[in-house]
């Protein structure tokens, strides 16, 4: 049972993660663009200051400009996505947001 288990686990792993370093890397980099993308979708509820400071003009800009995954995911990681009342560096307002938490949850 426990080989099963792992077998059906490490089977899911590489077709989620990659097999290999290659492989492995595309998929870091499928995820970030599909992350960005999100985010891309939500930047007309952003602020105009926040649109300047933290968007390129489009999304294909942004990858032509960021080519891998680690610059993407740094990106990513480094945007302010939250809202709170008493926060006013949050550049997604609150009803993006609720919808952008779909995707990092």
């Amino acid at each position: 049972m426990r080989d099963h288990c792992y077998k059906e686990w490490k089977t899911r792993n590489s077709a989620r993660h990659g097999k290999d370093a290659e492989d492995k890397a595309l998929r870091r980099l499928e995820t970030a663009h599909r992350s960005i993308r999100d985010l891309y979708d939500l930047k007309p509820r952003c602020s105009l200051k926040a649109q300047r400071h933290y968007f390129y003009p489009t999304v294909e800009d942004h990858f032509r400009r960021d080519t891998d995954a680690r610059s993407l995911e740094n990106w990513l990681e480094n945007i302010p996505t939250h809202d709170h009342a008493s926060d006013t560096d949050g550049i997604i307002q609150t009803a993006a947001f609720d919808k952008l938490t779909m995707f990092f949850i």
